[in-house]
């Protein structure tokens, strides 16, 4: 059991394991034969955890009150103020009274600390789980399933990409080209071939197909035929791809059946609008105006808006769970967030306008002279720095090119909305001047009206 992964809780009595894996489900299935579904929540799981954090709790607190009472029924015994007589027959019995009620005090210290941390674990466990519970969290984890979903399939696709081919170089009559092509296919696949009798004991590597069929590092592996490549890629791809398979059946069901509680707790906010470009969004305490809806497959993954409050960057990148409302855009604003959000075209310019264009560059820094430093190693050779104006520049305007993008000057109509919220006006929000508990007006947003 713990060389599959679980481990044992002597609490509950049982073995518990932190994710599910193929392998586990076998080895329960073997063992048990059979396996049910779980009939509670995680929060009635949580509440469980809290109870026998809640014993502990109280069991601390009884050896705290015990340690207490042992310290003072020594302390009684001794008269209040009472010094310890040195040199008299007492000293001896009143020193060990002293370490007696120290050590008792420590430990009552002690039991006192314990009590208070299981009794911040039992309300740690309670909100940790309907923290899991909430719908922004619960659709995050949806999204990361999903991405998982999707990386396993992928996988299979390759698996079964990579069979359909062995199984075509398995089958070529020539021999001359069968190993070429094998030799073609085992650079590009990432095949891994078994360890072999006579490889060296003290290096626990496996080699790939590829330094199989090349012959390299003779000295730690045994030289493979290319049959047994074969047969080795015609037996590992056909096994890997059922456990595939199961991963996805997997996650569609833990995605189902997130789906399903997500629905029980009425689903996210967003799940009400219909977004458009140039409508604005309602995100933490201020109003956003959309620039780009970012979809994964036909739903509503993110959201690209305008800037937040004090975010160094033109654009922010919005989760779809933390939009709290919605208004809809007027035709105008969002034909003119399309029209500020285009790119400019790209032309071509020739090689005289390229030169003309970094002469004049030039002629407006000439009186900045360009600095060198010697490198330690080869002193001789001296190694151009960067200009200061040209620090932080992009490659493409620090060099010659043969495509440059033309200078873009918005439109008097594209004017209107600035998607790098530069120059926006500052609302009540951002001043400071909206009482709290309080929405923002939407017409405060980041952009000014059309």
């Amino acid at each position: 059991m713990k060389a599959a992964g679980f481990i044992w809780a002597p609490k509950q009595d049982l073995f518990v394991a932190p994710m599910w894996t193929h392998s586990r489900e076998d080895l329960l299935i073997e063992l048990a034969g059979e396996i049910e579904d779980e009939d509670r929540s995680l929060v009635d799981r949580a509440e469980e955890r809290a109870d026998r954090f809640s014993d502990y709790k109280e069991s601390r607190i009884e050896d705290a009150q015990r340690a207490h009472d042992a310290v003072h029924r020594i302390a009684d015994n001794i008269p209040f103020g009472q010094p310890i007589l040195v040199g008299h027959h007492s000293e001896r019995h009143a020193r060990k009274d002293a370490e007696r009620i120290e050590n008792g005090m420590r430990k009552t210290v002690q039991m006192w600390q314990t009590a208070r941390y299981w009794e911040q674990r039992a309300a740690g466990a309670l909100h940790h789980a309907k923290y899991k519970a909430l719908p922004g969290v619960r659709h995050r984890r949806i999204k990361g399933l999903e991405a998982d979903k999707r990386k396993q399939e992928r996988n299979k696709q390759e698996a079964e990409m990579w069979l359909k081919l062995w199984t075509k170089c398995a089958n070529e009559p020539d021999k001359e080209l069968q190993a070429k092509v094998a030799l073609r296919i085992a650079a590009m696949c990432h095949l891994h071939m078994p360890r072999k009798e006579g490889d060296r004991e003290d290096f626990q590597h496996t080699p790939s197909a590829y330094d199989a069929l090349q012959g390299s590092f003779p000295t730690l592996y045994l030289p493979r035929t290319l049959d047994e490549v074969l047969a080795v890629a015609l037996e590992t791809y056909p096994r890997v791809i059922p456990t595939y398979d199961r991963w996805i059946d997997h996650y569609t069901n833990r995605i189902a059946y997130e789906k399903a509680m997500l629905g029980e707790t009425g689903g996210l906010a967003a799940d009400r609008f219909n977004f458009e470009v140039g409508g604005k969004v309602f995100i933490g305490d201020e109003w956003l105006v959309i620039l780009k809806i970012n979809k994964t497959g036909d739903a509503i993954s993110s959201l690209t808006t305008t800037p937040r409050r004090y975010f160094y960057g033109s654009k922010y990148k919005a989760g779809i769970e933390s939009v709290k409302d919605y208004q809809a855009p007027k035709p105008e604003e969002t034909a003119a967030v399309k029209a500020a959000s285009k790119l400019p075209p790209d032309v071509q310019l020739s090689r005289r306008r390229l030169q003309t264009h970094d002469d004049r560059r030039m002629e407006a820094k000439e009186d900045v002279r360009r600095s060198t430093v010697y490198d330690s190693r080869r002193d001789r050779y001296p190694r151009s720095v960067p200009h200061p104006l040209d620090m932080g520049r992009k490659l493409e305007d620090r060099f010659c090119l043969s495509h440059r993008r033309q200078a873009y000057r918005p439109t008097p109509e594209a004017s209107s909305v600035d998607p790098s919220g530069a120059h926006r006006p500052r609302d009540a929000c951002n001043d400071g001047a909206r009482p709290e508990g309080t929405k923002p007006s939407p017409d405060a947003a980041h952009t000014a009206p059309a």
